[in-house]
């Protein structure tokens, strides 16, 4: 059998029409949304993508790449990711969120993974072969080439069995390179009426009510039943649920939206609460959610549910199944300050919103409102949240949609009226955060410190949190650690560090003389910057973007 490299790939390319993997053109032009696919092949005889010791398919240089080779123990065929820049991957940082995304498929599917090795070439030296692991950012650098698949000896090769493994490695391929829907950021606020379930028992649980239609109806139960449980505060956070819309994600990316929830019931409608200061959790922190409240133990009261079981044909464990993939959906959050469950539903006049007989009904949809007619409908129901009423009278809100005859008053005009300090506006978030050190309205801070205990815990090490200001302490041995987390996604690390210095030097001073001082952030801070916290005898932790792991220098 030859050896050439090229003679593999075209023996390759004519036995791979049995195959999945020989769509593989075809997938990339769905995934991509190509006009035309850019080959029939998997690979081409073409100096950029082939050469005599290796070859990855053509369209693959910014991709996730089936990649084969020659390696010292045999040939090799499998996945890659190729760091090095071209005209087609000008940065090769353009390829860390499939590298984040990889990674998550390995840390929630490693068994997908356990038949493949993983290797990796930089600055011309292989590394050893190992099993599969996460890829840290120690090797995003420019000519990194990262593979992991499998090796067979070069007169061993057995065709079927590489295009049995590319099709193996197809649901890696595509969950990695499916591009993901980016959501913009809203400088303006806006506010909406959004519809969910009605609840019989106050929305302290599921009540067993037929709902009409959507998720509530195909499964018994929504989401939302918890929207008025107590329990459901996560740092600071009140947590609860209602349907979204990427447009709504766009206003909740920087706390822009406010949600009036609104329920049906005998063809009347009614608000049932009031949250502004949202923002949307991501996959990270609704798991870190799920964990910390214990939501998975809720499915013993929804299987209470007659709705439930009916559903589900009284079938326990489909019910179960379908939980253990559910249980964790709770759609936003926003400050403790900024919730207010009506004591009562208030029933609403359409008129007053629309100038239509009917609100907005189904739960996968939203109305927009102008703050001042949930001031004027509604305020009496949360005149003792001044922070919402503040949220409602402060900021610009879009008004494009809103029509010419429609007087949209001022927010000095609507302060005056509702606000019990009158017409002067609250402090920014930005400056409440970080000169006035308030945590509990920047989110980015919640999931950084929730990430971090949750990071001590599975180490085993004992922690409190938010004692004496200090955000997390811990002990190892005879030391004390005080931490001063600092999320870095909005801010230069250079400034989260100099801030965060001297607040651990004054907590130490007015404490405990000996802690030891730990800077906690977001994102890996530059050389200079460790070296200046070291040279405080200061210990620094990063979160790495990749791996979601913490690495203290």
């Amino acid at each position: 059998m030859s050896d050439s490299l090229r003679d593999i790939a075209i023996q390759i390319n004519q036995m791979s029409n049995d195959y999945e993997i020989g769509n593989l053109q075809d997938i990339r032009k769905d995934l991509k949304g190509l006009k035309k696919k850019a080959n029939s092949n998997i690979f081409v005889d073409d100096s950029k993508t082939m050469t005599d010791d290796w070859a990855f398919h053509y369209g693959g240089r910014s991709e996730l790449q089936y990649n084969i080779g020659f390696e010292d123990e045999g040939f090799r065929y499998g996945l890659a990711f190729s760091l090095e820049t071209s005209q087609t991957l000008p940065d090769i940082n353009l390829l860390r969120p499939k590298i984040k995304k990889l990674n998550t498929l390995i840390q929630e599917k490693p068994n997908v993974f356990s038949d493949y090795n993983m290797w990796y070439w930089q600055g011309g030296v292989r590394s050893d072969i190992f099993d599969v692991r996460k890829i840290d950012s120690e090797l995003i650098q420019n000519g990194t080439f990262i593979f992991f698949g499998k090796l067979i000896e070069k007169d061993k090769l057995n065709y079927n069995e590489i295009l049995q493994t590319f099709d193996n490695l197809l649901p890696i391929y595509k969950d990695v390179e499916t591009k993901e829907l980016t959501t913009q950021t809203q400088l303006t606020k806006t506010c909406v009426l959004k519809p969910i379930m009605w609840n019989t028992d106050n929305y302290k649980g599921p009540s067993g009510f037929q709902s009409a239609g959507g998720f509530s109806k195909d499964n018994g139960y929504g989401h939302e039943e918890w929207n008025n449980d107590d329990n459901w505060v996560w740092r600071n956070f009140k947590v609860f649920h209602t349907e979204s819309k990427p447009k709504l994600l766009e206003y909740s990316n920087d706390g822009n939206l406010g949600i009036v929830m609104i329920a049906s019931f005998e063809k009347k409608q009614y608000a049932v609460g009031i949250a502004t200061n949202v923002y949307h959790n991501d996959i990270d922190e609704r798991k870190l959610i799920a964990s910390e409240l214990n939501n998975y133990e809720n499915h013993h009261q929804v299987w209470q549910q007659g709705t439930v079981k009916r559903a589900f044909d009284n079938d326990k464990e489909s019910f179960l199944e379908h939980w253990k993939k559910n249980y964790t959906w709770v759609q936003w959050k926003c400050p403790t300050e900024n919730y207010c469950w009506f004591e009562k539903p208030v029933l609403l006049n359409p008129q007053d919103f629309s100038g239509k007989d009917k609100l907005i009904s189904m739960h996968g949809s939203y109305q927009r409102v102008l703050p001042q007619l949930v001031l004027e409908t509604l305020s009496d129901n949360f005149a003792d949240k001044p922070q919402i009423i503040d949220w409602l009278t402060t900021g610009e809100f879009d008004t494009d949609w809103v029509d010419s005859d429609t007087k949209v008053k001022s927010n000095t005009k609507l302060r005056k009226r509702y606000s019990s300090s009158g017409a002067n506006a609250p402090a920014s978030r930005a400056f409440s955060y970080w000169i006035n050190g308030q945590r509990n309205i920047e989110p980015l801070h919640a999931k950084l410190q929730a990430l971090f205990v949750d990071y001590l815990s599975k180490r085993g090490v004992d922690y409190i949190e938010n004692q004496d200001y200090i955000d997390v302490q811990y002990t190892q041995g005879d030391i004390s650690y005080y931490c001063e987390i600092k999320p870095t996604k909005n801010m230069d690390t250079k400034y989260a560090i100099r801030i965060a210095v001297g607040q651990l030097l004054e907590y130490r001073y007015f404490n405990n003389k000996n802690a030891k001082l730990e800077i906690v952030i977001s994102s890996k801070p530059r050389d200079k910057e460790l070296e200046f916290v070291k040279s405080l005898d200061m210990k620094l932790t990063y979160l790495d973007d990749l791996t979601n792991e913490f690495i203290t220098n």
